[in-house]
């Protein structure tokens, strides 16, 4: 009732959750596919997290980025140590967009007033802000709220041709997920990304790759990059980063960070101790436990599972994924089937009106993978 009405919202009321189940007011219990829309990447209250966040709420809960900080330091780092070589510096914000937000000023500063345009993808997310959200694709979202950033361009996904017909020599930056999420977990062919990044090489243009849903073992590799072979300029994280807590990273190196000048950007809780001190633990059980092999393994096991059972399903167009992050797209509008989930005990995202993508943690079994291929089959129906 004091809320805005400004998000579609489901017809339950969730009070709990543990692992890859949630449970409403009413004791009811689901299996999350929804995943905090990516966020319960290891699960809903970890224990290692949940333990962290407690330890830390009793030491410390805000520190300014004018003063140093043991807890974020140590997540600098942690970070540093697990992504390529040259990315040894980290901004810390608070969500997806900020991370953007971050990345698209970086990549001006650094490339000078002469580059100022941007390449992002069609079908592409990157957020709702106004810099972000010029570089997202959907019109519905930007509609309302022109004139946005006008120095961005959108280049077919997969296509080199089409973003090489868009460079010019104000081309500052290309903006890209790996694989796109929202769009509709799109999967491009094998050598787009190496041939993008080649590109943006012999362009001098820096390569932005935003792995909010794809990072940290969702697709079955720590990062999605890996499945190509290629290394971003800048790398932007978030959602499932601190297990339920809210942060965003911005990574690069250390050349392209020191273009940067005091009072350039900043952010009040950015790199607060909590967030930090979450994103740790969260970190620590995501390399400790390996579970972006988890995600490699029961992904495959997942999908091969579904097409199995679904492969003769009139309604069924097409069942694609990598490692966690699944789509399942059909030929009819898909609100019915979600809401006839919901009564099954299954939550699930959707990707426009007729796909279903769902971003379980990384840490559900093989059992509740079962059960949510048991539903699936018994909902998709005329």
């Amino acid at each position: 009732m004091y809320l805005p009405k400004i998000f579609p919202r489901r017809p339950i009321v969730i009070s709990k959750g543990e692992n890859e189940f949630l449970w409403d007011i009413n004791g009811k219990k689901y299996i999350d596919c929804v995943g905090g829309n990516g966020v319960a990447l290891i699960g809903h209250c970890h224990p290692k997290v949940v333990k962290e966040i407690k330890r830390q709420a009793e030491q410390l809960l805000i520190c300014p980025t004018i003063f140093y900080n043991d807890i974020r330091a140590k997540l600098a780092e942690k970070i540093a140590k697990i992504t390529p070589k040259h990315l040894t510096r980290s901004f810390f914000s608070n969500s997806g967009t900020e991370t953007v937000e971050c990345a698209l000023k970086l990549a001006m500063k650094y490339q000078g007033p002469e580059k100022n345009e941007f390449i992002a993808m069609k079908g592409g997310f990157h957020g709702r802000t106004m810099g972000s959200l010029s570089a997202t694709w959907k019109r519905k979202y930007k509609k309302s709220f022109s004139p946005l950033l006008t120095t961005f361009k959108h280049a077919e996904f997969g296509d080199i041709d089409d973003i090489k017909s868009l460079i010019t020599d104000k081309t500052s930056a290309v903006i890209t997920e790996i694989i796109l999420g929202e769009g509709g977990i799109i999967i491009p062919q094998q050598d787009f990304h190496k041939q993008l990044r080649e590109l943006c090489n012999e362009k001098d243009i820096l390569l932005i790759i935003d792995e909010v849903q794809t990072g940290l073992g969702r697709t079955g590799k720590l990062f999605a990059f890996q499945h190509y072979g290629i290394e971003p300029d800048i790398l932007c994280l978030a959602k499932g980063t601190a297990g339920g807590v809210p942060i965003g990273v911005t990574i690069s190196s250390d050349e392209i960070f020191s273009s940067m000048k005091q009072g350039d950007h900043y952010s009040t809780f950015g790199g607060n101790p909590l967030a930090c001190a979450a994103a740790l633990a969260t970190l620590n059980v995501i390399t400790e436990d390996r579970l972006y092999d988890r995600s490699f393994d029961l992904g495959k096991y997942f999908l091969d599972k579904l097409k199995e059972i679904l492969e003769n399903n009139r309604i069924i167009r097409d069942i694609r994924g990598k490692g966690l992050f699944v789509a399942v797209e059909t030929r009819l509008r898909i609100k019915k089937f979600v809401l006839r989930a919901i009564k099954e005990g299954l939550l699930l995202l959707t990707s426009g009106i007729s796909t279903i993508r769902m971003l379980p943690p990384l840490t559900i079994s093989k059992e509740s993978l079962d059960s949510v291929i048991r539903i699936l089959n018994s909902i998709l129906i005329k």
